[in-house]
């Protein structure tokens, strides 16, 4: 297995097998600092699996709670409020204690750190899909950024991104003209297909966003509120 791997690097910021997951090394070497009154440096980096778990069963209840919350309403039943929040527990813990996140989040491996990623941009999704905000389209940047820095844990991060790319065009049929998400989709879609034109297609991006910044003021604002979020 490739946990020897994981922990060796994790302790010394090395250098994986390709693709290298650099997030992750970076994220099990300040685990193995934080984590300094274990002495074991492999059980330090074991507890991040455990902790990226946790965090991934808290943004999966935080998902449940909108999802219900949005079919039954804004009500001040008990009862109805009972049985959202503990089929949001319920829902949370399954997650939680599946057999393969189980045996996963006692070893040093990505397979569940990825899923955190995952989670909170489901999480962001719902919400952006329940905002009245004139700028919940930031949401939507949020994600993007989230989606792609967790590829720096594992590339199956992107997975969730056709997914949301239909409930996006569902939930704002508007989206389907704005050339600025079809080509934000696009570009994710060429990334996906082949990881290394990230290089070149997120060097364009970037030049885009921050001409964008320099000559908008509206693009100025939305930035803002997306750092306020």
């Amino acid at each position: 297995w490739d946990c020897g791997e994981y922990i060796a690097a994790g302790s010394t910021l090395g250098i994986l097998h390709p693709p290298g997951n650099p997030l992750y090394v970076i994220l099990a070497k300040i685990a193995s600092i934080l984590f300094f009154f274990i002495n074991n440096p492999a059980l330090r980096i074991n507890l991040l699996s455990a902790l990226f778990g946790a965090l991934t069963s808290y943004f999966i209840y935080l998902t449940i709670v909108r999802v219900l919350t949005e079919v039954t309403g804004e009500t001040k039943n008990i009862l109805i409020q009972s049985a959202i929040y503990i089929g949001a527990i319920v829902g949370a813990l399954f997650s939680a204690f599946a057999n393969t996140v189980v045996f996963s989040a006692v070893e040093a491996e990505v397979y569940v750190p990825l899923l955190l990623p995952i989670s909170i941009c489901t999480w962001l999704t719902v919400k952006w899909g329940q905002s009245k905000s004139t700028h919940r389209d930031t949401i939507l940047i949020m994600i993007l950024l989230i989606c792609f820095l967790g590829i720096g844990i594992h590339i199956y991060t992107v997975i969730v991104s056709p997914a949301i790319l239909l409930y996006v065009i569902i939930k704002d049929p508007q989206k389907r003209k704005d050339w600025r998400f079809l080509l934000t989709i696009i570009s994710m879609s060429v990334v996906i297909y082949q990881l290394s034109l990230y290089i070149f297609i997120g060097i364009g991006l970037i030049s885009v966003t921050f001409t964008g910044l320099l000559f908008s003021k509206k693009a100025r604002n939305q930035w803002k509120f997306c750092f306020y979020l």
